[in-house]
């Protein structure tokens, strides 16, 4: 039997992620992250796409369900995957009315709230990013992002935030 690298490194990448999830999950017991919806697993479709785009598993990966009116719980989502050896970007979504259908471009406008989210993080300002978080909203209208960062085995939870449509927080 025989594999590929593309394959290999793919599969490593997802362990990667899942295991960074498994870790801070036991230790962050209110706070989980879950990045798995109604038996929809988009994170591993989304490294299988890349496959052999990727060619490392250095990556940042901003992950978010959409989680707005009138859908809450909507098997809908938004996440931004950062190449860290390449700097490439990969801006992926998927739709309400074909959830399993995604979407990777390569340049996207609609990313702008993620692309902030990204700058802060890769700057090293966490703690600036934890000051997006807002109570100011019900939480129908706002969304939990997920930062994974599998050089540094490292996850980050930014809860309900809500941007405008320069993508800046509120």
């Amino acid at each position: 039997m025989f594999f590929s690298c593309a394959t290999n490194r793919n599969i490593i990448l997802y362990d990667k992620i899942d295991v960074i999830k498994k870790e801070y999950n036991k230790n962050h017991q209110n706070d989980i992250v879950v990045l798995i919806s109604k038996d929809f697993n988009p994170t591993k479709i989304i490294i299988r796409k890349l496959k052999f785009e990727l060619k490392n598993d250095n990556i940042i990966y901003v992950f978010s369900w959409a989680n707005t009116m009138p859908t809450t719980r909507a098997i809908k989502f938004r996440a931004l995957l950062y190449d860290i050896n390449t700097q490439k970007k990969y801006y992926i979504s998927n739709s309400f009315e074909n959830y399993k259908n995604i979407v990777i471009e390569f340049s996207s406008d609609d990313f702008k709230g993620m692309e902030n989210i990204l700058s802060f993080y890769l700057k090293k300002e966490s703690d600036n990013l934890k000051n997006f978080t807002t109570k100011d909203y019900p939480p129908e209208m706002t969304q939990d992002y997920y930062i994974f960062d599998t050089e540094n085995n490292k996850v980050l939870i930014l809860n309900s935030i809500v941007f405008d449509k320069d993508g800046n927080p509120h």
